[in-house]
């Protein structure tokens, strides 16, 4: 956030004050001087505040550290005992002391220059008299001018800019003041408003400008001048010109351009800020390391404006030599104003590299249902490439299909200068087989019958238990109970397949065994007990409906298997022998 506050810096040059905070538009300075105290000049940052211009510089006949407000001094003053300057004295009618001058050359690209500023003092309220009468003035001296001119006046009038002249107590123009007696941001007692300077001038010639400030009669009260930033203008009267390049190649930066033999023609566009009424004529330099009307087609180093036409068209046409070479360029220095000003724009030149195809996809099948991707790669041209599949909105050098039918692919590619060319692919569509199959349990041995398409010519069974098979029909035993998702995909002569899954439930179809004269088995919410009289060696397991061992022990005439982790659902309790493996005791158990 800016605070409204007066800030001062007078560390700046005589140069730096004039060519960075003062001149603008159309102005060039030079030579730049300063003459009185260094503390008497200086930059100002005033945003925000009644000052009524945000930055530029300060010349005082005081410290311009004083200038700081807010109001607290009746006579804030530095006194230098310094010089006084004949322009000034002739103003103010008396000798004049403590003066600030900021004086360089310049140069206005049009027929008129500008000012804007404000006036301040600490002599308004107290010092209104012909004795006290500090003064500021603007000299401007050069081409046709005899001594100099003051273009600091009071607006309309020949009257300069002084206290005498603009105060409260002014009947003419005391419209051109502002009391300052409690101001927060400045120091000095009043103030102008912004006011403007303007002069004619002649285009191009050297002209010198004074900007001084000085005290009248005493060394007090200090006086101040706010210039603005960038008010020191020219206006326009050479007239702007426009480029525009029509080209659709990479622009490494805004001056230089790729180009190619035998490619389109680049349209340069000049185009005028205003209608001519006269034809005008523009001559301007073509250089480069090519050769006019050989690399390319003769270009006339004349730019013609006709009358009441703004804009102008230069072609440049690259020509093809089939000679083999490094690049070329074109360096073309444009006007960019009816004054003598050019700006360069290079075109560098290079080889055609013959547009051809580098990759593309062969002739395929696919199976009905299937994507498959098409990929055509090109090289040389110039780029970017344009690309489309089959007159569709697809533009990229690649598609994904899924084709119905049989369809012939077509790809149009076009390079940036204009070459194009075209590739087709067949695409074959091939219908799938159908897979089938029905199946037979007798306790873990299942039989398992094929009935899957006449087309289908090889098959691959998933048996789900961890085993496969390439039989067409196939008897598979299974070693423990539980579901089994078992697959078929059955595949035809062109690689299409289709898949078929059915579950084999090999839990719900067993028998329970659960009478034993030697075990008895108490099934609990979280555990099972298990006594057994045989006195022998046996294991104790627990499978899930996916056949998954979640529990087992290996115990003898008791044992304890817990189930308190287990999730709800249905499960398969089983004892057998540890010999043999031999099931001696089976039961399906829930855990709600």
């Amino acid at each position: 956030m800016l605070h409204a506050q007066l800030q001062v810096n007078n560390s700046f040059t005589a140069f730096g004050l004039a060519d960075k905070y003062l001149k603008g538009y159309g102005i060039s300075v030079s030579n730049a001087k300063f003459t009185g105290d260094t503390l008497a000049k200086g930059y100002f940052y005033a945003p925000n505040t009644d000052l009524g211009i945000t930055e530029g510089i300060i010349l005082s006949t005081g410290n311009v550290y004083n200038a700081v407000g807010p109001n607290g001094y009746v006579d804030r003053s530095t006194q230098f005992f310094k010089n006084s300057i004949p322009e000034l004295d002739s103003i103010a009618g008396i000798n004049t002391s403590d003066a600030a001058v900021l004086e360089f050359d310049f140069i206005s690209i049009g027929d008129s220059m500008f000012f804007s500023y404000v006036f301040a003092s600490e002599e308004y309220g107290e010092l209104l008299s012909q004795a006290s009468n500090d003064v500021f003035g603007i000299f401007i001296s050069g081409e046709d001018i005899v001594g100099y001119k003051n273009i600091a006046t009071i607006p309309n009038t020949n009257l300069p800019i002084s206290i005498n002249n603009i105060n409260d107590a002014s009947a003419d123009y005391k419209y051109l003041y502002r009391d300052n007696y409690n101001g927060l941001y400045v120091e000095y007692d009043g103030m102008t408003v912004k006011l403007k300077a303007s002069m004619k001038v002649k285009p191009y010639k050297i002209y010198h400008c004074k900007i001084a400030i000085a005290d009248a009669n005493d060394n007090t009260f200090d006086t101040g001048v706010f210039l603005e930033k960038g008010s020191f203008y020219s206006n326009n009267l050479c007239g702007n010109i426009t480029t525009e390049i029509d080209f659709p190649q990479v622009i490494q930066d805004s001056t230089l351009f790729n180009v190619i033999e035998d490619c389109r023609d680049i349209k340069i566009k000049l185009k005028l800020n205003r209608v001519p009424d006269t034809t005008i004529y523009i001559n301007f330099d073509i250089q480069g390391t090519a050769t006019n009307g050989v690399d390319y087609k003769k270009i006339d180093s004349v730019i013609t404006f006709e009358k009441g036409i703004d804009s102008a068209i230069i072609t440049l046409s690259p020509l093809y030599d089939n000679i083999p070479e490094a690049s070329e360029t074109v360096i073309l220095y444009l006007p960019i104003s009816l004054c003598d000003a050019y700006f360069p724009f290079t075109f560098r030149i290079s080889d055609f590299v013959p547009f051809e195809k580098d990759t593309f996809t062969q002739n395929v099948n696919v199976c009905y249902g299937n994507y498959i991707n098409l990929q055509g790669k090109y090289k040389g041209g110039v780029e970017p490439y344009s690309y489309n599949w089959n007159d569709t909105n697809i533009t990229g050098d690649s598609t994904n299909i899924q084709p119905t039918v049989n369809t012939t692919y077509k790809l149009t590619v076009k390079e940036a200068c204009g070459a194009s060319l075209a590739d087709e692919v067949a695409v074959n569509v091939y219908s799938n087989p159908v897979a089938n199959f029905s199946f037979t349990i007798t306790r873990y041995r299942v039989a398992f019958n094929n009935l899957s398409s006449d087309d289908a010519t090889s098959y691959l069974w998933d048996l789900g238990s961890g085993d496969t098979s390439q039989q067409e029909n196939l008897t598979y035993t299974y070693i423990q109970p539980g579901l089994f998702a078992v697959k078929l995909i059955a595949i035809n002569n062109y690689g299409c397949q289709d898949t078929m899954i059915k579950i084999i439930d090999l839990f719900n179809s067993i028998e329970e065994q659960n009478q034993n004269s030697n075990i008895n088995v108490q099934i609990q919410q979280h555990l099972i007990n298990i006594e057994d009289k045989s006195n022998t060696h046996l294991v104790a397991e627990v499978y899930n409906t996916q056949a998954k061992l979640v529990n087992q022990i290996l115990f003898k005439q008791s044992g304890l298997i817990y189930t308190h982790k287990l999730s709800k659902g249905l499960y398969l309790f089983i004892i057998k022998s540890s010999s043999d493996n031999n099931i001696i005791y089976r039961q399906k158990f829930i855990i709600y």
